[in-house]
């Protein structure tokens, strides 16, 4: 999520029902970038600032950890996500990866 953002949450909606929601206690300022990753052995959160440089934000004051802070999508239902901040989010990007087990 591009700044300018305060506490921003990833909201999951299944079968039109709020299903999960993940908060960040945080404010991105402009130009700066909120990088969340879920990806197995790939967990992050971290502010990408003006100047390129990475800082982690991976603490008890930004992410509440008694949460299930991973988005799983359940199969075969009707999924949505939302991206809500105390005020408008203006421009975000979500990728989501298959996952694929192998015995």
């Amino acid at each position: 999520m591009d700044g300018n953002i305060v506490n921003p949450k990833i909201q999951l909606y299944v079968e039109g029902e709020l299903y999960q929601e993940v908060s960040f206690n945080v404010e991105i300022e402009q130009y700066e970038k909120l990088l969340y990753g879920t990806k197995e052995n790939d967990f992050y959160l971290n502010r990408q600032k003006t100047d390129g440089t990475i800082e982690s934000l991976f603490s008890l004051d930004v992410l509440e950890f008694e949460n299930d802070n991973v988005i799983r999508l359940p199969k075969n239902k009707s999924c949505e996500i939302r991206l809500t901040a105390d005020n408008e989010v203006l421009n975000a990007k979500v990728t989501i990866f298959a996952y694929y087990k192998a015995i």
